[in-house]
C-alpha cells in the first residue's frame, strides 16, 4: 500500500465537470440579478438599502441599481468563461450583503430567514473560489474539493431547512408565500383552489423541504443530493409557475438551490467509490463450538 498523503494527491476525478457546473451556477446568479434590474426594472436590494440608510432621495435607487446591474452582467459573463478570484470575492460579498439586508428591511416575518433562505447564493461563489481559484493558478487538491463540496452540502441543507420553516410559518401567518403557492398550484392543475388548500400545499412543500435539508446534512447516501437537486429545481421554477415567464430572473437567482446539491451529487458520482458489502462470519470455532 502507498504511504502517500491522500490530501496531496492529484486533483480528484471529475474536477473539470464540477468546476464547469459551479461556473454556470454562479454566472446564472449574476445574470439573473442583472436581468431583474436592467430588463425588469426592479430595484437592486443592496442599492435600495444603501439609499434608504443614507437618507438619500429615492430617485437615486434606480441609477445605482442599473450601475450594479451592468457590473453584475459583466461579472457573470467573465465568470462563465474564466472565474477571477477578485471577481469571485466581489460576488460573495455582494450576494451575502444582498441576503442580509432582509434582516434590516421591514417586511413579513419570513424575511428574517432571508440569509438562510439564500445561503446557497453566497456560498456557491465561495465554493467556486476553492475549486477554481485563478490567478494565481492553484491546483485543486482533494482538500480544496472536499471543502468546496462540504460548503455546498451545508448551504443547501440550510436553505432547505429555512424553506421548510418559512413554509410552515406562512401556513399560520399567511402572506405572499400562500399567494404564490395558490397561483402555482392553480396554473399546474388548471383549476381554482381556495386559501385553505393552498396552505395545505405549502405545508406539504415545507415538510418535504425539511426532510431534504435533514437528509442532506446527516445522510451520506449518494441518491440524496440527486433528489435534493430535483426538489430544488421545482422550488426555483415556482416563480415562473406562479406568475409566468416574466419572473425568469427570480428563477435564475435561485439556480443555486438545485445547482449546489447537483454539484454534491456530481462529486459523489465522479470521485467517491463505495466499497462492496462484506459479510463477516461468526467468531469462534466452526459450528459455534
Amino acid at each position: 500500500m502507498s504511504d502517500a498523503n491522500p490530501f496531496e494527491t492529484p486533483r480528484p476525478n471529475g474536477t473539470t465537470r464540477i468546476q464547469g457546473t459551479l461556473r454556470v451556477v454562479v454566472a446564472a446568479y449574476c445574470l439573473g440579478a442583472a436581468a431583474s434590474v436592467l430588463h425588469l426594472n426592479q430595484p437592486d436590494p443592496l442599492a435600495a438599502f444603501w439609499v434608504s440608510s443614507r437618507g438619500l432621495p429615492a430617485e437615486q435607487v434606480l441609477p445605482l441599481s442599473r450601475l450594479i446591474g451592468y457590473g453584475l452582467a459583466l461579472t457573470g459573463a467573465l465568470t462563465a468563461l474564466r472565474p477571477v478570484n477578485l471577481l469571485g470575492m466581489a460576488i460573495v460579498i455582494y450576494a451575502a450583503a444582498a441576503s442580509f439586508t432582509g434582516l434590516l428591511t421591514p417586511g413579513e416575518s419570513v424575511s428574517r430567514l432571508t440569509p438562510a433562505l439564500e445561503c446557497t447564493r453566497w456560498m456557491a461563489p465561495l465554493a467556486l473560489l476553492l475549486a477554481d481559484f485563478w490567478p494565481p493558478r492553484i491546483k485543486p487538491t482533494l482538500t480544496l474539493m472536499l471543502s468546496a463540496v462540504s460548503l455546498l452540502r451545508l448551504a443547501a441543507s440550510v436553505t432547505f431547512l429555512a424553506t421548510g420553516i418559512a413554509c410552515l410559518v406562512a401556513c399560520v401567518d399567511g402572506g405572499s408565500l400562500v399567494e404564490h403557492a395558490q397561483a402555482a398550484t392553480q396554473n399546474i392543475l388548471q383549476q381554482e383552489i381556495d386559501d385553505g388548500a393552498a396552505r395545505k400545499v405549502l405545508a406539504f412543500a415545507g415538510g418535504i423541504s425539511l426532510g431534504m435539508g435533514g437528509m442532506l446534512m446527516f445522510s451520506s447516501n449518494a441518491a440524496v443530493p440527486f433528489l435534493a437537486s430535483l426538489w430544488g429545481a421545482l422550488l426555483a421554477f415556482t416563480p415562473i409557475l406562479a406568475a409566468g415567464r416574466s419572473h425568469y430572473a427570480e428563477s435564475l437567482l435561485r439556480i443555486s438551490e438545485w445547482g449546489a446539491p447537483m454539484v454534491v451529487a456530481l462529486f459523489h458520482l465522479s470521485c467517491v467509490r463505495t466499497a462492496p458489502t462484506t459479510y463477516l462470519p461468526e467468531s469462534g470455532t466452526a459450528g459455534g463450538k
